[in-house]
């Protein structure tokens, strides 16, 4: 079955089968087919119009989407990668990305520039050596403490 899968006051789901298909619009359902058409049920009733109320659902914001950050050189997915996100109206979208590279889904109420701001490079640690000469074996322990200063 292939049909619409944006169903808002926006869009009008199209349900198509064997070329056939029904059409739910604010004007009413349509059914189409290149065939017969035939109703089966242990009764019919063809009633004049009513009105029905209903509460329509709360739908999700119209804009909707995520990033998948890569590197600019070698095009390998970004994973487990830092990033900020900063939206035209001003909300921050902070995180790292998944496995895929993908930064979390970000929802607007309209179109929006969005724009990626890169992570400042921290300071590579400085890496210490230690030489020992000797012809006897000597035995070292090290403590390592990761920490920032």
């Amino acid at each position: 079955m292939i049909y619409d899968k944006q169903f808002s006051s926006h869009s009008i789901p199209i349900f198509m089968a064997g070329g056939s298909q029904v059409l739910i619009t604010p004007d009413g359902i349509v059914y189409a087919t290149k065939g017969s058409f035939s109703a089966k049920a242990s009764t019919h009733e063809l009633e004049g119009p009513k009105s029905i109320n209903m509460k329509m659902p709360q739908l999700n914001p119209y804009y909707s989407g995520y990033y998948i950050l890569r590197d600019k050189d070698t095009q390998k997915i970004l994973a487990n990668y830092p990033y900020q996100l900063v939206l035209q109206d001003g909300r921050k979208v902070i995180g790292r990305t998944n496995r895929d590279g993908e930064t979390l889904l970000v929802n607007t109420t309209s179109a929006q520039e969005v724009k990626f701001i890169e992570p400042e490079e921290k300071e590579k640690k400085k890496t210490r050596q230690l030489f020992v000469a000797g012809s006897d074996q000597i035995k070292l322990s090290f403590e390592y403490i990761d920490s920032e200063e």
